[in-house]
Order: structure tokens, then sequence, then C-alpha cells
């Protein structure tokens, strides 16, 4: 084997396995074999290779993020990881509404989980707790604010974590760094891009996984109303006691329902209508309703069931001037009802009329139209149930012509299964967003967006039901009605689009160079076992040189042409190897390289491998550096430090001793605890009583190694944990300098050549 290859070869398992060989393997590494059932599953193997890389991850942070896109059977990977943590329990965090799949899918992977909803974090705390934590449709706990993060930030602590969510940052980039502060806590916001790449693990859909997705071109909607001018200008609503102005997210909302079909607008005004006639009542008597006391008031489609004003609305107020407010708001709004309520079901009857004309272009297809409004859905039904083969699903209820149905029984059919297939055919069902999550309709071939959603994300959710590994259909063609272009000027939506497509792809963006990178490299991976040493030739020199970090025995050195200078070194600390380069450990300067470094093999020579070496080691020297500073401990930590060393001090001369072991106790448990909910805890012991200097060290030391989580490596302080250098590729650049006309040529520097040798 060439030297060169011998080098990509090396290269190519840093990147692809993370690892030393299994046969190399230390005894605390972890275990990258994977099985190829789970229980009744067979697992597919991109889904055994996210296995692998999410144990690597779980290894080096305590916990992951999976982002694979939709479709690619991302539930079996958490459960293939639960299977390593079943004797001590897992535990899944989910909406509610993926009870009954996660149950259905744990059963089918032998593999025994406890469920809790996030609607029940929201409520109250979860008792239970578990070794291993999967958050599934995780975008739903990112704001840091919510009681739910809390409750399920100390869930997770001292747990290993796998986050799991195709879209984790919808918004803003922020909420990817509140998910990831779950497993490493406040040092979430300055991982660096290598370690990014790391923790994160996404994937997309490669021929042969899932269907592929064909878009037909969008259709405006039917409406012809201009109604911007009159969303734009609407008067303010008057606020109940404890709310501010909210004029803004008035128009907002009125105009999204706009953006969706007439009959949502219709029924948005109507309940606006019927809430602000109710706040009259309550300005009758003198009184304005807080939040909590307007709930009293039922308000329906066409009637408004009212609660007596004097025992509901406390606040008494001046009313004069705020009936004129009101009274304002409430004109316009009939206004717009007036406009908009006689043109409703000619807009319901040309969009049920493209539906029909969908389903006969895909004869045979089951069709999923999605959309954001219940009203949406509920009018299309009205309109179509006497089709056959039509249902409606919304949060609320399923329908079909015969009658309401279980839940189930439609998810049944849209899932393709035809053992349990229902007891009459559903081809086309209307369904608001309730079933863009977590659910598996891979029955289906044909999406259609009824209305656009908020974020780019929700339409990959959308799309991502049908499209999954395992479907029988070789494409699933997607439908979009466009909204009014009134409406989509006064919401921005494109703008808004593009702007949350940009904060999607670079919340992520270090994940997706690794895949890209983990691409590139396969074809650089020679064989099963990695070549001995002495199968390697010998290198340029005759030694390792000057106090380099590096074993002469396994480094393996090559050069080869390439489109720019530099050189990519795969570095190793016994429990993992990792690759790096003279643009940085980025995923994407290792792309960049990796892209240049495709020539063909040249000649080593002895001056430019002691000049590479000597590059690698300032290289290693800068990442120890930073290592060593740490990133910053928070304030908790420092208080709780702060607060150990003052109470170390006041303690007996006699006890220093034992006092000072303590401390050190305290600190290394200190340094193994991460994640939000390791945080919290932290902050409580701040805030405990010390009766007894040893005994409060005790403590706290105890409570914080039950926050460790399972299998961290314990801090040897010291042991010198400075990476090896055990391969190295030089690129060498073709591009020279122009000479200038009156310099003539230079001469050329002899050049010692050297047998193209891999081992030291």
């Amino acid at each position: 084997m060439s030297a060169l290859s011998v080098v990509r070869d090396r290269i190519a398992r840093a990147i692809l396995d993370g690892g030393p060989a299994p046969t190399g393997r230390p005894p605390d590494a972890p275990n990258t074999d994977v099985p190829h059932t789970l229980g009744r599953i067979v697992l597919r193997d991109a889904q055994r290779d996210a296995v692998r890389r999410l144990r690597l991850a779980l290894a080096e942070f305590g916990g992951a993020l999976l982002a694979d896109e939709p479709g690619l059977g991302k539930t079996y990977v958490a459960l293939a990881l639960a299977r390593d943590a079943a004797a001590r329990g897992t535990l899944v965090v989910a909406p509610a509404a993926l009870r009954s799949m996660w149950a259905d899918a744990a059963e089918r992977a032998d593999t025994p989980v406890m469920f809790v909803s996030f609607e029940s974090l929201s409520r109250s705390a979860f008792a239970a707790h578990a070794a291993f934590v999967i958050v599934d449709e995780a975008h739903h706990a990112a704001n840091p604010a919510a009681q739910r993060y809390d409750r399920l930030a100390r869930l997770c602590a001292g747990a290993r974590t796998l986050l799991v969510s195709a879209t984790p940052a919808r918004n803003r980039r922020t909420e990817i760094d509140a998910l990831l502060a779950l497993v490493v806590g406040p040092r979430a916001a300055t991982l660096s891009d290598a370690q990014r790449g790391r923790i994160i693990v996404k994937r997309t859909a490669t021929a042969g996984d899932r269907p592929a997705l064909v878009r037909v071109r969008a259709r405006r909607s039917p409406g012809r109303l201009k109604l911007a001018d009159e969303i734009a200008s609407l008067p303010p609503p008057l606020p109940v006691v404890d709310g501010l102005s909210a004029a803004p997210l008035v128009q907002v909302g009125l105009a999204r329902c706009w953006a969706s079909s007439l009959a949502a607008l219709a029924g948005a005004l109507r309940r606006r209508e019927q809430r602000g006639r109710a706040m009259l009542d309550a300005l009758a008597i003198g009184a304005l309703p807080s939040r909590a006391e307007l709930r009293h008031w039922a308000l329906g489609d066409d009637a408004t069931q009212l609660a007596f004003p004097e025992l509901v609305a406390t606040t008494v107020v001046e009313p004069a001037a705020l009936q004129h407010v009101l009274h304002a708001h409430l004109g316009a709004l009939r206004v717009l009802l007036v406009r908009t309520a006689p043109a409703v079901h000619a807009d319901t009857r040309a969009r049920a009329d493209w539906l029909r004309d969908i389903r006969a272009r895909n004869p045979g297809a089951i069709v999923i139209a999605f959309t954001g409004f219940a009203a949406t859905a509920e009018s299309l039904w009205h309109e179509l149930r006497n089709d056959a083969g039509v249902a409606l699903l919304t949060g609320r209820q399923a329908r079909t012509a015969s009658g309401p149905r279980a839940r189930d029984d439609v998810l049944r059919a849209l899932g393709g299964d035809v053992a349990r297939a229902v007891r009459d055919r559903i081809t086309l069902v209307v369904a608001t967003d309730v079933l863009s999550e977590g659910v598996n309709l891979q029955g289906a071939s044909v999406i259609v967006h009824l209305d656009q959603p908020w974020t780019p994300a929700a339409l990959e959710q959308r799309a991502g039901r049908a499209a999954r590994i395992g479907s029988r259909h070789a494409r699933v063609v997607e439908y979009t009605m466009r909204p009014p272009r009134d409406a989509t000027s006064l919401l921005r939506l494109d703008h808004r689009m593009a702007r949350k497509r940009t904060v999607q792809r670079r919340a992520t963006e270090d994940a997706i160079a690794t895949e890209c990178l983990r691409s590139l490299v396969r074809g650089w991976r020679a064989r099963e076992n990695p070549p001995s040493p002495s199968e390697c030739p010998q290198s340029a020199s005759g030694g390792q040189g000057a106090a380099a970090p590096t074993d002469a025995a396994a480094l393996a050195v090559a050069v080869t042409a390439a489109a720019r200078g530099g050189w990519l070194a795969v570095l190793s600390n016994g429990r993992r190897e990792w690759l790096t380069s003279s643009r940085g450990s980025a995923p994407r300067a290792l792309l960049a390289m990796v892209r240049a470094a495709s020539g063909a093999a040249r000649p080593l020579t002895v001056a430019a491998q002691r000049a590479a070496v000597t590059a690698v080691q300032r290289a290693i020297a800068r990442e120890t550096a930073r290592g060593l500073a740490g990133d910053g401990s928070s304030r908790a930590r420092r208080t709780l430090l702060h607060r150990a060393h003052v109470v170390c001090a006041h303690a007996a001369f006699a006890d220093q001793a034992a006092a000072a072991a303590e401390l050190r106790d305290l600190r290394i448990a200190l340094d193994a605890v991460a994640g939000a909910g390791g945080e919290a805890e932290i902050a409580v012991l701040c805030h405990t009583a010390v009766h007894d200097t040893g005994g409060w060290l005790r403590q706290c030391t105890a409570r914080l190694r039950e926050l460790t989580r399972p299998g961290h490596p314990e801090r040897n302080e010291g042991a010198d944990t400075r990476p090896r250098l055990v391969a190295l590729l030089i690129l060498e650049s073709d591009r020279r300098p122009a000479l200038s006309p009156a310099s003539g040529p230079r001469s050329q520097p002899s050049r010692q050549s050297a047998p193209p040798a891999t081992s030291t």
C-alpha cells in the first residue's frame, strides 16, 4: 500500500469512525457494534451508522442532537440507543399526540420506555427519573423562559440525553443553543464549530432511502378581495386590564387567517367581535376583565354565552373613553366581516374543486391536505363530505361521511397498514398540522399545502410524514396553494420565510458540512483493518525531531498535489481520533482542505515534513491552551466554589487538611456536571445552610455526583491530555508566483528527495 493510501485511510477512519479501530479500542471507549435487528425492526445501514455516531457523541458530551431530515427513521435510531440503557430505564418526552406512536414503536423494538408529554410538564413536574432521556420533537422545548423547559432540564440532569428534531431552529439561532444547553449547559453558546459538528448529527435523504419529492408549480389563492388596507388600518383593540396593546398582533393574526382562506378570516372576525361585545358588557358596569376573568365568557361561532360581569370583572375603570375605543374597533371588524362573508362560499368551493382536480390527476393515490387553521379544514370538509373516501382530522375531531371516527382508525389508513385497514377506504384527508409531526403517513403519495405555514420547517415536516423510508411509493408529489398577493405583501411572508430558512440552515451548517465530509472520504477508506506500522515504508526524517507530540512507530506521512497548500493531520488522545488542518478543525475548513487534497502523490522531503510537524505542534499547543483556559464557568458554579473556599478558610486549624481534600473532591465532581438541569441544581446548593464544614462539602459533592451522567470519565488532573500526531498529509500547491520580466529566472533550491514513506 502506498504512503498516500495509508494516510488517506487514516484520515477516513478518523472522520468515519471517530476513534480507534474496534480491535484497538480502549476499555472505556464507546461500543460501536450495532446489531442489524431491533426487536421486530430491521435497521438499515444508514440507521446503524447514525447509532454509532451518536454513541460517540454521547460518550464525549453526555448527549447529542439528532437532526436528520423527516422520514429517515429517527425513532428507531433513538430506541437502538435506548437499548444500551435498558437496565437503567429510558424516558421519552414528546408531544402528547405522539404517545401511541412511541408505545407502538417501543413494542415493535422490544425496548420498554416511560413516556411524559410536554403538555403535562407545562402543568406539573414529573417525578420519575431515568438514565437515558429521549426528547422527541425537541423544538417544542426551545424556550428557556417556559416552565416546561426548567422541568425538562431537571429530568435531563444526570441522564444521557438525546434530542430529536428535524427542525431544531425554526425562528432564531438561540433556539438550538437552548436545546444544546440541556446537554452541555451554558457552554452551548460557545461550542466550537468542530464540537457542533460532532454533537449534532444531521443526515439528508439519499437515493433509495425514501421517495423523491416532486413539487408541482404552486397555484395562487382563488380569492380576489382586496383587504390589505382594511386590515393594516384596523383601529387598535381594547386590551384586557393585565394586557398590553395588541394591535400589531391582531393585524398579523387576521392577515394569516386571510392567507389561509376566507373561511378562516370570517371565523376569526366573528370571534373577535364576540370578544369585544363581551368586554362592552363589562364596561357597562364600570369594569374591565383580566385574561383569566375573560375566560368565563364562552365564545362560539354564532353566539356568546355571558357570565354575570359583576361577578367575574373586578377592576373598576372610567368606561367612557374605553367604550369609544372599543366601538371603533368593533365597527371596523363589522365592515371587514360584511365584505368577507358573501365571498366565503365561492372561495371554499374553488379550493374544493382544486382538491378534486388533484385527486383526478392522481387516481388511486391517498392525498393529505394540510392547513394551519381548523376553520379552513372544516369549511373544506363540509364542501367535500359527500365525495367518496374523504375524512376530516383536526385536534378536536376525526370524521368521515358516516360520522365520527377514532383518530387511530384514520392514521392506520394513512400509514398504509393493509392488514389493519379501516372498514371504508379513505383516500383524502383534510387535516390541520396536528398530523405534521411524529406520525407515519407513508401510505400517502400526495401532499397538499392548503396554506403556507409560518416557518419553512413546518413545510418540511408536512412532506416528511409521507416521504419516509420503507414507503412503497417511488415519489411523493407536493401541491401548494399560495396566499393572495396582498396578504403575502402585508405579512412580508417571502422575506420572513427566506430569513427563517437562513436561520435554519446556519443552525446546523456544521453538521451538514460534517455529513458532506464523511461522504467525500468514504472512497479513501482502503480496507476493513488499518495497515500496521510494519507495512509502511520509512519517512524522510530519521527520527521524531523536536519534542513533537507524536509516536514515531505510528506516524504516517505523505505528500499530495493540491489546489492549495497546507496540511491535514490526524490526532489521537487514546480515546478517539480526529482531524485538524492548517485552516483549523471546523467542519467547513476540513471540507475545503479534503476537497483540495485529491491530487497525485509527490515525493516527501525532510524539510517539508519538519515544517509540517512544527506547524502541527503549534496548532496542538494552541488547542491545548484553549482547553486549559476552559469555556468559562457559570455564575452558579463560581458562587458555589467561592462559598466552598470561604467555608474551608473558616474551618478549624485541625480540620484544614480534611477540608482541603473535600474541596478537591467537590471541584472534580463539579467539573463532571453538565446541562441546564445541572446548573439549576448547583444554584440550589449555593443556598443550602452550612452547619458543619466537612458535612456541607460532602453533601454538595454527593449531590453533584448524582448529577454526573453514567459513563462520564473521571477527571485525572495529573494526566497529560495533549493529543498525539498519528498521520500527516502535506498538501503541496502547484501554484507558483509569476516571475517579473526584469528578474529573470530564479534559481530553484535543491530538493532533497526521500522515499514516499509514512512512519518515523
